[in-house]
């Protein structure tokens, strides 16, 4: 509960600096004096004098504020560094800049995360694949399919009624002879597995 408010306030952090600082950034390039900087809501913890600007971290993390001078019509005084002297584009561009920063802020979030992670996308596969295709019980004789199934080497599909499928160890033809295969039945079974593993058929797909 504490972390997940910690990340909360860390987040929601970033996303009011960067607002905060469009309009900083703004109001600077337009000439328009900045007073105060503000990082949060209530009595000051931190306060920095850097020219005419007060850098000022408060005690609640829920907010901030950029002070321009002249920004209410009561305290116009007709200086050229005022918000309300200037004309009303270069007012806009600073109300806009506070949002325009939350979206570079964005992108860069995103750019770094596809950069680091990568970008998300959907895998052209329904299932797992089969590795080695199905093959006909036709191809063996009863006996030899119930030694291959005690071997763990082939399973039945379909109830047992249609097809055996390969697992994923192919068969060594040393192991074939030691379970009692003979010269010839383990060339006949090596050359069905390698048959069926050249091609795996849509249909295939589980």
């Amino acid at each position: 509960m504490l972390l997940d408010l910690l990340l909360f306030l860390l987040v929601l952090s970033v996303l009011i600096f960067s607002h905060e600082f469009g309009h900083f950034i703004a109001a600077r390039i337009s000439g328009i004096k900045v007073e105060r900087f503000a990082f949060g809501f209530g009595p000051a913890l931190l306060k920095i004098q850097l020219k005419d600007t007060l850098f000022m971290i408060c005690c609640i993390p829920l907010g901030g504020y950029v002070k321009l001078a002249g920004d209410e019509r009561g305290d116009v005084k007709g200086l050229p560094f005022e918000f309300f002297s200037k004309p009303i584009g270069v007012r806009a561009r600073v109300v806009f800049f506070g949002p325009l920063f939350n979206f570079i802020l964005a992108f860069f979030i995103f750019w770094i995360l596809f950069l680091v992670i990568g970008v998300p996308s959907l895998k052209p596969i329904v299932g797992d694949v089969m590795k080695y295709g199905p093959v006909a019980k036709s191809e063996f004789t009863p006996q030899q399919l119930q030694k291959l199934k005690e071997q763990g080497l082939i399973e039945e599909l379909d109830g047992g009624v249609r097809y055996i499928v390969w697992l994923d160890s192919p068969p060594a033809k040393d192991k074939l002879k030691s379970i009692g295969f003979t010269d010839s039945e383990s060339k006949h079974i090596m050359a069905v597995w390698q048959d069926s593993s050249k091609i795996t058929k849509k249909t295939e797909f589980t």
